[in-house]
């Protein structure tokens, strides 16, 4: 038989406590603690029913600004009330100047109604056409 020394003993005790801490957390880690596997998420890109580009924005930065009715206006066109059409003609070269694009739009009413439109984009459309088309 090996005759240890008490330092000796004490040291190969403390040596092998830790080991032996590590296969008990292992044992214990593979019966009961491995997280199960995730099912795959896929994302979806798409707003909410009745959501509106324009609300998104304003929701997202919290303000309402000119990007905001771009927003509202080109919905608006997507949707069929509205049309955009580019203007020509000498009547615009005062604003084409001005522009620094050069190219000046004018909006247009379908024959689709307002009624037909959810809350904001109804209260848009008969702002901008209070004359009725044009």
């Amino acid at each position: 038989m090996i005759a240890l020394s008490p330092d000796t003993a004490i040291r190969l005790l403390l040596s092998v406590r830790p080991l032996l801490l590590l296969f008990v957390y292992l044992l214990l880690w593979f019966g009961w603690g491995r997280d199960p596997d995730m099912p795959t998420v896929i994302p979806l890109f798409a707003p909410s029913p009745g959501r509106t580009p324009g609300f998104l924005r304003f929701v997202r930065r919290m303000e309402a600004d000119s990007v905001c009715f771009t927003a509202e206006i080109l919905h608006l066109a997507v949707e069929g009330y509205i049309m955009i059409e580019e203007v020509d003609g000498e009547q615009t070269e005062r604003k084409r100047k001005a522009d620094a694009s050069g190219k000046v739009y004018s909006l247009k009413r379908t024959e689709k109604r307002a009624p037909d439109a959810p809350g904001a984009e109804a209260t848009l459309l008969e702002a901008l056409f209070e004359d009725g088309g044009k």
